[in-house]
């Protein structure tokens, strides 16, 4: 299991990159929307989308910005839909 956001530890990330090893039939990647960039994972046949984002938005009451959970928008699932398949072919599904 991969875990990938914008915080993640330099060098984690790397480890998705890498072949699987021998007898190693999947790999999960928990991933932000970090990963709707033009990020290619050779072997992602499947992906699982919960079809919600987090977004820096104002905040009037406290006039600062927050982090607020949002429904992605169309274009936002799109990316998240090449992200399966590119290299193989692959399945996509929102939940």
């Amino acid at each position: 299991v991969h875990v990938v956001h914008s915080t993640s530890p330099p060098g984690t990330a790397e480890a998705i990159f890498k072949p699987l090893p021998a007898g190693v039939r999947r790999r999960i990647i928990l991933a932000t929307n970090i990963a709707e960039s033009s990020l290619t994972i050779p072997d992602v046949v499947y992906v699982v989308d919960g079809g919600k984002q987090k977004v820096n938005l104002w905040d009037p009451r406290h006039r600062l910005n927050a982090l607020t959970m949002a429904w992605a928008s169309a274009a936002n699932r799109k990316q998240r839909l090449g992200r399966a398949g590119r290299v193989q072919p692959g399945e996509y599904w929102l939940m």
